[in-house]
């Protein structure tokens, strides 16, 4: 710091120069050196050489920059004292938030005056402070500084509401000219840029301490980062890193290839594969691998990395932590080992010190004994003390230990309960470095334990564990023997296969635990409904058999399926807040009459049970020759299903035009899957589509006309064709999969198709307590401007919760409502509140199914002007799709 002592402030304070201001010494001192008609020149030159000398202001030289620029304006107003002020509560948090130039000031005044400038912060208006109108606290600020008049221009960075960051107060004598309006401003400007200048440079230093702290911190834990530019193959390292790298200091950015050379040849195609893993997939990973170092020094490293996207979400970088774990690497993964034998082994484990006092026992010997590690920890226990116990051959147990380091055998103890037990242990010595004895290990078997266990295998092997009802291997097992009993007593038998309808459905939208509830709560009252000589039995999922012995008739059977029903009538209470309704369906075979055989017997049930859900399901059907041929001609349709998903060439795609029933314009398509089977012909959809469900097909077939759906998409928006929305209806299942945000995204990007011509059409049970995938998936679909509608909106689980919390964009109205306003007042009513509510909440409804004018009369007439029906169109095939699009071109 240099003292200009040519230039005084009144004789008193001299202008304090740092090497940035002497660098600008000629524009100050012109400055200063100007006549006083001419202070808004000096002004403005001062407030340019602050301008430049606050842009290299750096931590160093922030006090002297800033008080030298205050002296020359004091040299400028003729100033008996200046002060900076800045508050804390505005960030800047040092000791020295007072700048300050006056006759006698020292630093020892900042923790006098700054009580003083707080008490200002209610000032938000520059200028004087009358002497009449000073506070106790303004005066004493004003005799510090010296003179006889205070200004006070207060720096606002917010609102005045908020207060003042700080102030900038100038002192004057009596008959020093007053400061004009216009030189406020420019003396808050000087404030302004000073105040800028403070915060640069404490957040400048803050950046520079964490950065030292930060490689501090690596260097004691031994942990360095690294940051992979994906693009450009590069891979920068921190000192740390380069340590353990063994890189030059120079080499902070190296290739990949570079680094990858470093990887230990045995591990570096699993590094590779994680790497390529974590770009494709957008995955941060976390491996352990191996160094070979010039050195020939071998490292183990931990490294952790997450990856960084584009606007497309692309991973253009990975950034994360390697950890050198080479010396506690072995001994981890030793401790983790003996920690894992001894908490997961089977046998009773206990570890005691030399004298016998219980250090720790595993969770298998609680569970044997009952003790809990809190209750034995530090006893001794008479049971486990080996010299308290002589076998009945006189055989001394710490004998034995001594002798030979070990002792097998038998002994009789008691658990916590009382109950006593026989226990195959093992007793071994632990010795320390010095061979003195420091523990005892002591494993044991319970005998009894073991038959439990095997009676527990037994339970597992024969009977359902969600459930406890026999499971398909008991029932099949033992049918045989009563089959025989009933043909000796020339006695009848039903067999009822039932099966849930829609379960998949429930457990899709729902969840497994909703499913596994309504499962148990149906077993409870089917079991309570049967005779204690009838047998029900789970075969697996939503599938269940009852074997009605000793029945009398084939009405007995039916009343029995009748009562099942009736069962169902009754709402399920399954824990998610409301009552569920589910059907079911049955299939029936009669023993003796229909065989005698249990394969036969149950593939007759199943033959019966599918013909009841052909029948509409929730009913029930006795077996009979035909169904044989149904059931045949069933799995060669199912079989064929898959050649056709894999051949593709005989699924295609019918397009049902939907309109603007106000002025029969084409609005959009819905997408129509067929099959075109090469015996049969064209296979009605009714037919094919409950096979792939009920065979778990749908996925693939989705998959297929949402690919195929694009790709028309793509075509036509190269044709130019005006745009439409492509609606695709997607089953609930598929809905589920967390596959299908994944493929629509790689359609959209590779076939570089607009989204927003696309709309997906999903269940209502879709949305009905969703799954976080599911929920995922829709925020997905909704980001990438697809839209979202209800199908059959009404017939399911309707909940208006739903259709704002997820950004449904439309309802379609279900035929069966549509067809039936014809003649129900109550459809009529039902269609009328849909259209209603969707419009309230700003959704788009459509009605499917109309087939006649009035029908469409009377949508119009109640806002709906969306539909698609015969009345309009037929699904067509796509060549014939094509004329009435180009007819709508033209229509322009």
């Amino acid at each position: 710091m240099v003292l200009n002592s040519s230039r005084q402030i009144q004789g008193h304070v001299p202008v304090v120069q740092s090497e940035n201001w002497t660098r600008l010494g000629s524009m100050a001192s012109t400055a200063v050196s100007l006549p006083p008609e001419q202070i808004n020149s000096s002004l403005t030159l001062i407030l340019a050489a602050a301008a430049r000398v606050f842009f290299s202001t750096d931590e160093d030289s922030l006090e002297v920059d800033v008080k030298a620029g205050l002296g020359y304006l004091m040299q400028c107003f003729s100033c008996s004292g200046a002060a900076l002020y800045i508050s804390p509560r505005h960030g800047y948090n040092r000791s020295d938030q007072l700048f300050c130039l006056c006759e006698g000031f020292s630093g020892c005044l900042n923790s006098e005056m700054s009580p003083y400038f707080h008490s200002l912060s209610g000032i938000t208006h520059a200028g004087y402070i009358p002497r009449t109108g000073e506070t106790p606290d303004q005066q004493r600020l004003r005799k510090i500084l010296g003179g006889d008049k205070l200004l006070l221009l207060p720096l606002l960075t917010g609102t005045r509401e908020e207060g003042a960051a700080g102030y900038l107060a100038l002192t004057f004598e009596a008959g020093e000219k007053d400061v004009t309006p216009e030189q406020m401003i420019r003396l808050t400007g000087f404030a302004s840029l000073a105040f800028m200048t403070i915060d640069r440079v404490v957040t400048v230093s803050g950046f520079y301490e964490r950065e030292n702290m930060l490689l501090l911190a690596e260097k004691t834990v031994n942990i360095g980062f690294f940051h992979n530019d994906v693009i450009n193959n590069h891979i920068t390292f921190t000192p740390q890193t380069k340590t353990i790298f063994e890189l030059d200091e120079e080499n902070e950015v190296v290739d990949m290839n570079f680094y990858i050379n470093r990887i230990h040849p045995d591990d570096r195609q699993s590094v590779v594969d994680s790497f390529r893993e974590s770009i494709i997939k957008g995955r941060s990973t976390e491996v352990t691998y191996r160094l070979s170092l010039p050195s020939g020094v071998r490292r183990i490293v931990r490294s952790k990395a997450n990856v960084t996207f584009n606007k497309d979400g692309e991973v253009i970088a990975r950034y994360g932590t390697v950890q050198d774990i080479t010396d506690g690497y072995e001994q981890e993964r030793r401790l983790r080992l003996s920690m894992a034998v001894f908490e997961f082994i089977r046998e009773a484990a206990v570890i005691t010190d030399k004298d016998f006092r219980i250090e720790a026992v595993n969770p298998a010997y609680t569970a044997i004994t009952g003790y809990s590690e809190a209750e034995l920890k530090g006893e001794v226990t008479g049971f486990l003390n080996p010299e308290s116990i002589v076998l009945s051959s006189g055989e001394c147990i710490m004998a034995s230990l001594k002798q030979q380091g070990y002792w097998f055998g038998e002994i009789t103890d008691q658990k916590k309960n009382g109950e006593s037990f026989v226990k195959r242990m093992i007793i071994t010595v632990v010795r320390d470095e010095l061979d003195d004895v420091s523990h005892y290990i002591a494993t044991f078997t319970d005998e009894s334990q073991l038959k439990k266990s095997e009676q527990q295998l037994e339970l597992l092997t024969n009977y359902d564990p969600l459930t406890s009802l026999p499971n398909r291997d008991f029932i099949i097992r033992n049918l045989d023997s009563t089959i025989a009993e009933i043909t000796e007593k020339k006695q009848m038998m039903g067999i009822i296969t039932i099966d849930l309808d829609n379960f998949k459905h429930i457990n899709d939208s729902l969840g497994h635990p909703a499913g596994d509830r309504l499962l148990q709560e149906f077993s409870r009252r089917l079991k309570g409904r049967l005779r204690k000589t009838d047998i029900l039995a789970r075969l697996g999922g939503d599938e269940f058999i009852v074997i009605l012995r000793n029945v009398m008739s084939r009405p007995h059977i039916a009343t029995v399926a009748e009562s099942i029903l009736d069962l169902l009538k009754i709402p399920f209470d399954i824990g998610i807040g409301k009552q569920l309704r589910i059907g079911a369906s049955m299939g029936i075979s009669v023993c003796p009459e229909q065989g005698s055989e249990v394969n036969e017997l149950l593939r007759q049930a199943d033959a019966a049970l599918y013909q009841a859900k052909r029948n509409g399901r929730n009913n029930y059907c006795f077996y009979s020759n035909e169904m044989t041929r149904v059931v045949s001609e069933r799995l060669e349709l199912e079989n064929d299903l898959r050649i056709a998903l894999q051949n593709r060439n005989e699924l295609q795609l019918f397009y049902q035009p939907q309109a603007d029933g106000g002025n029969g314009r084409i609005i959009g398509v819905e997408a129509l899957v067929r099959w075109n089977h090469p015996e049969h012909g064209l296979i009605s959809p009714g037919v094919f589509l409950p096979i792939a469900e009920d065979s778990g097909l749908m996925p693939e077939l989705d998959f297929w006309v949402i690919e195929t759906a694009c790709r028309q998409v793509a075509a036509w928006q190269q044709q130019g064709v005006m745009p439409f929305t492509v609606a695709i209806n997607i089953s609930q299942p598929t809905f589920a999969n967390s596959d299908v945000l994944e493929m629509i995204t790689r359609l959209i990007k590779e076939m570089k198709i607009d989204p927003t011509w696309l709309e997906l059409e999903i269940t209502e049970g879709a949305l009905l307590e969703p799954s976080d995938d599911v929920l995922g998936m829709i925020d997905g679909l909704k980001a990438l401007g697809v839209k979202l509608a209800i199908d059959d909106f009404g017939t399911g689980y309707s909940c208006l919760a739903y259709l704002h919390r997820y950004h449904v964009d439309k309802l379609k109205i279900d035929r069966s409502f549509v067809v039936a306003t014809d003649a129900e007042e109550e459809c009529r009513v039902i269609v009328r509140t849909i259209i209603n509510m969707a419009l309230g909440l700003g959704l788009e409804v459509l009605a499917e199914g109309v087939e006649e004018e009035n029908q469409l009369r009377f949508l119009l007439d109640n806002g709906c002007h969306m539909y698609q029906g015969y009345y309009f169109s037929r699904p067509v095939p796509l060549d014939d799709l094509s004329p009435l699009l180009e007819a709508e071109a033209a229509l322009g």
